[in-house]
């Protein structure tokens, strides 16, 4: 008879827990082919179970294809000698845990704002009156290229705020800016030459690499990349910031934006990515106009996100193709569905239709401007202006402390950071290639900072880059 503690199926029905105790003994040979299994009453009987029980475990065992059923006969194992599982237990693999992200006091390297910004009592009013209409829109599959609302929404607030004239069609919808570019990656040809800032966001060229293109990295200065270095580069396609070069913070003037499209414009095959993340938020509250709006010869991917003016874990991103990519998409990738759910996008169609994002943007540039402000007065009352050249941007919602040389070192200015509970980047954290004296430029980003914690992060600072060592915070 077959005997199996029923005691030991944790939280398992008990139907479930049986018919895995016997197709193990199948699959281990414990249990030969032919053999009868015992009738479902003897064997609930014989564990304490009811007969549905059994009942049920050899209805899946029959389905499964482990067990057949002889009417008024009973019940036979199947022969399935190339499925024999061999004696002992499954194998595990002890995986490492992911340590989960650390809640610094003070950090200075993110650039999330924060979540005390964010719109909560109008997004919460907007997504109950979405629920309250049971628009069948709402709830039907989402097209791969976003909602036409939410595209339409989009387009409608780009030509108000952005001044670029963008058909709906023209805009795809994804979930967040790493997803959008490997999609954007596909559409050229593997062995394409990506260029990327120096300094700059180099994530790009592992996702550029993950679909089989090369990538290059060119030196920036204080009016953004070099177009010498681009010009003997070989690349085809390059990605840049105009509005805010991060992590110097620099905005491309005119003159640079047009021997740039005079560049894409001497051959046929190349194409601008314009990042314009990070563009509506900074300290200065001044926008400028995206190159995409200026290309009259259709070579811009325009690219952004909502994640810093809005919240991170919305992870809802866009980017606005030119007529021949549009086509190429959709000759190549219109199996892919949309990655962000429909009631999200329907609630951020009318977040941005009502006028809600252009308001939300105006305090969210109030804001910043009052941080950078104190920022200032901070360190120039404690003193880090007199430790090195405070540089304020153009851009962004960071400053840069210049660090002239001293007695602690990069690495001794981390380990006390860590032992302080903040954290911070150098400039040449981002470079490739860093030069000069970038390795010792120290970026203060004071987005995700709250206001009432400034002064004790500052202090804090202060601690890490003046002394070889620092005791462990109570």
């Amino acid at each position: 008879m077959l005997t199996y503690e029923m005691g030991n199926r944790g939280g398992a029905p008990k139907y479930l827990y049986l018919y895995q105790c016997i197709r193990d003994d199948i699959l281990r040979g414990k249990i030969p082919a032919d053999q009868r299994l015992p009738s479902k009453r003897a064997l609930a009987d014989h564990l304490g179970v009811s007969v549905i029980t059994v009942e049920n475990a050899y209805r899946l065992l029959v389905v499964e294809g482990y067990v057949r059923s002889q009417e008024k006969v009973g019940f036979f194992v199947e022969r399935i000698e190339g499925r024999r599982r061999p004696p002992g237990h499954r194998p595990t693999t002890s995986l490492p845990l992911m340590e989960e992200e650390h809640a610094y006091f003070a950090d200075f390297s993110s650039n999330k704002v924060q979540m005390s910004l964010f719109p909560a009592s109008t997004v919460t009013k907007l997504t109950r009156e979405m629920l309250a209409v049971r628009d069948e829109r709402f709830f039907s599959t989402v097209p791969y290229n976003g909602t036409r609302t939410l595209r339409h929404a989009i387009a409608d607030y780009l030509r108000r705020y952005r001044g670029m004239e963008v058909d709906p069609d023209q805009v795809i919808v994804g979930c967040g800016t790493e997803y959008l570019y490997g999609r954007l990656m596909q559409l050229f040809e593997p062995g394409t030459v990506l260029g990327l800032e120096d300094p700059g966001n180099h994530k790009f060229a592992d996702i550029a690499a993950r679909n089989g293109l090369a990538s290059e990295f060119l030196p920036v200065d204080e009016k953004g990349v070099r177009l010498d270095a681009l010009s003997r580069s070989r690349a085809s396609l390059v990605h840049l910031s105009p509005a805010n070069s991060f992590p110097l913070g620099s905005v491309m003037p005119i003159g640079r934006r047009l021997e740039l499209l005079s560049w894409l414009y001497e051959d046929a095959g190349r194409y601008l990515v314009e990042d314009d993340f990070d563009s509506e938020v900074n300290s200065f509250g001044n926008t400028t106009t995206p190159i995409f709006q200026s290309d009259f010869g259709g070579r811009t991917v325009y690219l952004n996100s909502f994640s810093k003016t809005l919240v991170p874990s919305l992870r809802i991103s866009y980017m606005v193709l030119p007529t021949e990519l549009v086509a190429r998409y959709r000759r190549t990738q219109t199996f892919f569905s949309c990655t962000v759910s429909g009631s999200d996008q329907y609630v951020l169609a009318r977040f941005l239709a009502d006028g809600h994002f252009e308001r939300h943007l105006s305090h969210l540039n109030a804001f910043f401007r009052r941080e950078r402000a104190q920022v200032l007065s901070e360190m120039s009352g404690l003193g880090l202006d007199r430790m090195g050249e405070v540089v304020v941007p153009e851009a962004g919602t960071h400053v840069i402390l210049r660090l002239g040389e001293g007695d602690v070192t990069r690495e001794q200015m981390r380990v006390n950071a860590r032992s302080l509970d903040i954290r911070f980047a150098f400039v040449g954290d981002y470079a490739a290639h860093p030069w000069g004296r970038m390795g010792r430029d120290l970026i203060v980003n004071y987005a995700s900072v709250p206001p009432e914690r400034l002064h004790e992060g500052m202090s804090r600072l202060m601690l890490c880059l003046s002394r070889q060592s620092v005791g462990v915070l109570p």
